[in-house]
This record gives C-alpha cells, sequence and structure tokens, in this order.
C-alpha cells in the first residue's frame, strides 16, 4: 500500500534547517520530519495506544532540547561587527547559563554604523560575559563622543565601564589605535589583576593639562606574555613594562625607528634581568646603526634570554656578535628583514664562523637570518659558516 501524498500548501512550508552541505541531516526538510512523526503517532493511534503516541512527539522534543543545550551557548564567540554583537547579546539575555559559560569572545567593530549604536552594542555584550577570561578586540574607530574623549578616551563610556567589571580576564588583545587618559590607562590595567597576556597594536595615551600623563599603576602582578608598540607611546609602555617586571617572561616591542631605539631601549629597562623572549623589529626607513647605540647595552643586560629577534638595522651587527657569548641561556637568535632596504647592513662572516665557534656546548640551538645579512659572503665563506654550524650542533638558516 502507496503512503499517502502529503498535501504541499505555501503557508505550511518550514525552511530547509541551515546545517553543514557535508551532514547527512541536511538534505532532510523539516516537512519530511514532519512526516515521519506524523506516521509514528498513527501508528501508536491505530494500536490504540494514544499515550505512546504522545510520549513519542515529547520524548523526541525532549532529546533535540537536550541537543541544543549541549551544543549552545557556546564557550566562545566570534563577532564580526556591532549589529551581530547586538543580536548575541539578545540570545544571551533569555538564557543566564549560557552567561556564564562564555569564556572567549572576539568581537570587531566595524569603521562606521547607522546611528551611535556601535559603543553601546558592545557593552551590552560584554556585561552579559561576566566570566570572559580572553578577550579580542578590533576597533576601527573612536567609540566615544566628543564631550567624553577627555574622560573615557576612544572607548567611550559604555565601553571603558564593561571593561571595568572583566576583572577575570587572563588575555586581552586590542587591535586598532585606542586612546585614553593616564587615569583611564590606569583604572582599567587595576582592575586586570589575573591578566598573564597583552597585546595591543597602538595604546595611546591622551595628553592633557588637567590631567596627570603618566599612569599611576604600580602593579600587574601576573603579566607574563606582553607585546604592544613601545614607541607609539613609550610612556604607558614604561609604566606597564614597570607594573609587571617580577613576572614577565616574553616582551615584544613592535618596529623601532632608528632614531627611537634610545626611547625604546629606557621603556624596557626595567624588565632586562627577567624577559627570556625578547622581540624588536625594524621600521620603515630605518638606517644602519652605528656601533655603541643603546639597544646593544639592553641587549646585553637580558641575562635570562633564551630567545631572541631582532630587526636587522636596530643593531650594529659586529658590535652584537661580540656581546652574545655573554648570554649564555640563549637557544634561537633570529635577525630578521621584515623590510627590504636600499642598503642593507651586512654582517661579516667571519663573525658568524667565530660566535658559532664558540657555541659548541652551550645551549643555542637555531640561528635564522636574513639573506640580505649574507650579501658579499664567498662561497668559502658559506662553507666555513655551515662546517662550524655542524661542528657546534647549531641549525643554522636563511630566510
Amino acid at each position: 500500500m502507496a503512503p499517502k501524498k502529503v498535501k504541499s500548501s505555501s503557508k505550511a512550508r518550514h525552511p530547509i534547517p541551515q546545517q553543514p552541505t557535508d551532514s547527512r541531516a541536511a538534505s532532510l526538510p523539516t516537512e519530511t520530519l514532519a512526516y515521519i512523526l506524523d506516521i509514528a503517532e498513527a501508528g501508536a493511534l491505530h494500536k490504540k495506544k494514544p499515550e505512546e503516541a504522545q510520549n513519542f512527539r515529547i520524548t523526541f522534543g525532549q532529546v533535540c532540547r537536550h541537543w541544543y543545550a549541549v551544543a549552545v551557548p557556546l564557550k566562545s564567540y566570534y563577532v564580526e561587527n556591532s549589529t551581530r554583537a547586538h543580536q548575541l547579546a539578545k540570545m544571551l539575555k533569555s538564557d543566564n547559563d549560557g552567561k556564564e559559560r562564555v569564556k572567549d569572545l572576539v568581537v570587531i567593530i566595524e569603521k562606521e554604523a547607522k546611528g551611535t549604536t556601535r559603543g553601546p552594542h558592545l557593552a551590552e555584550l560584554l556585561l552579559l560575559c561576566p566570566n570572559v577570561t580572553r578577550l579580542s578586540l578590533r576597533i576601527q574607530r573612536s567609540l566615544g563622543s566628543k564631550g567624553e574623549k577627555e574622560r573615557d578616551g576612544s572607548l567611550g563610556k559604555p565601553v571603558r565601564e564593561a571593561l571595568l567589571k572583566l576583572n577575570g580576564l587572563t588575555r586581552l588583545v586590542l587591535k586598532g589605535k585606542i586612546k585614553g587618559s593616564a587615569n583611564m590607562w590606569s583604572s582599567l590595567f587595576q582592575a586586570w589583576p589575573n591578566l598573564t597576556t597583552l597585546h595591543a597594536s597602538s595604546l595611546v595615551v591622551r595628553r592633557n593639562s588637567r590631567a596627570p600623563s603618566s599612569p599611576n599603576f604600580t602593579h600587574l602582578p601576573a603579566l607574563q606574555h606582553l607585546s604592544l608598540n613601545v614607541c607609539g607611546s613609550p610612556t604607558l609602555s614604561e609604566a606597564i613594562i614597570k607594573a609587571s617586571r617580577h613576572k614577565l617572561k616574553s616582551l615584544r616591542i613592535g618596529e623601532v625607528p632608528s632614531d627611537r631605539i634610545g626611547a625604546a631601549a629606557l621603556a624596557i629597562e626595567a624588565a632586562l634581568g627577567q624577559v627570556t623572549t625578547f622581540q624588536a623589529l625594524d621600521a620603515i626607513g630605518s638606517t644602519c646603526p652605528t656601533a655603541g647605540n643603546s639597544m646593544e647595552s639592553a641587549i646585553q643586560r637580558l641575562i635570562k634570554l633564551q630567545n631572541l629577534q631582532l630587526g636587522m638595522n636596530l643593531t650594529h651587527l659586529p658590535s652584537l656578535f661580540a656581546i652574545l657569548p655573554t648570554l649564555i641561556h640563549l637557544r634561537k637568535l633570529e635577525i630578521s628583514a621584515q623590510h627590504a632596504f636600499s642598503y642593507p647592513q651586512a654582517l661579516p662572516a667571519a663573525d658568524l664562523v667565530q660566535y658559532l665557534q664558540r657555541a659548541e656546548g652551550t645551549q643555542l640551538r637555531s640561528i635564522v637570518l636574513s639573506q640580505q645579512l649574507e650579501n658579499g659572503w664567498s662561497v668559502e665563506d658559506f662553507e666555513q659558516a655551515a662546517n662550524a654550524a655542524i661542528k657546534s650542533g647549531v641549525s643554522w638558516s636563511s630566510t
């Protein structure tokens, strides 16, 4: 006996579930599922067991609800604009358990949006995620009004106040140029005592004659990994580094122009005796430095250093290789060229060979050099360097 055809009606149509294309359930329309349930219910009724028919549907619905509860809400969310932030906030409002589960949040706030809702929508979402521990924010334009900038900076009042309540943050990534007063930065960092990792592309202290120009926080007790543009705001950078100097292990200070090497070295001074990983990169337009610049002095004081990555024009290379043997814990050395230089600094092959010969029996395991450093080397130079690397047990490569 052929099964009865299900009458199709435009009013009764249901959308096909939006599932992954490789899922078998993706090809099952809602109408078909409803038809299967109708057949099962009709079979139970035919056996004069209405209770069984009812329980079948209820049990099926309970199982589906359980699956949904397992899958949603998530522990982490990626939000691509302020509208999506508002939509996610509405969903979380209806689920108290869901709000508690969110631990990881990545939010991008677009440059333009209708009205002035970008900041409030972001703040609304942040307030609904009180247990978030890992937060990444990309803000492409100021969220604050003109009247708020002095107190709340480019974050705006709603976002600043929401961030102050995220006391459980352990990892924070801030992308985009974010300006704020010294008082604003002081209050924010004091609100994050558990912060272990901070990555920031551009944090700026807004100058104001009526307010202090330097942040006054004194302690970031948990911060171990710091990546920021030191030369963009040396005062704020120095304050952060000083406040985290007891625990800081990894320090990346961004691009350093040739004329700002001294300022960068001064800003990082407090952490030199503690850091095990250090990175500083060339800026566009950097020129070859002379011997005895401030960066060489700073590097020599990195007594616990294990991993070093330097832009090729941040230090006088012969002088650098003269002090490298004093870094007895160094395991990896990389000298890179982030930008193409018209007149790159060359490394004498003899300096590399001598350093490799002295590295035998030390902790050094890897050297990576920019190919621009090897300009002018002869075949014999390459052979000597390769033989010295093999003998000392060091992996030497060029990029």
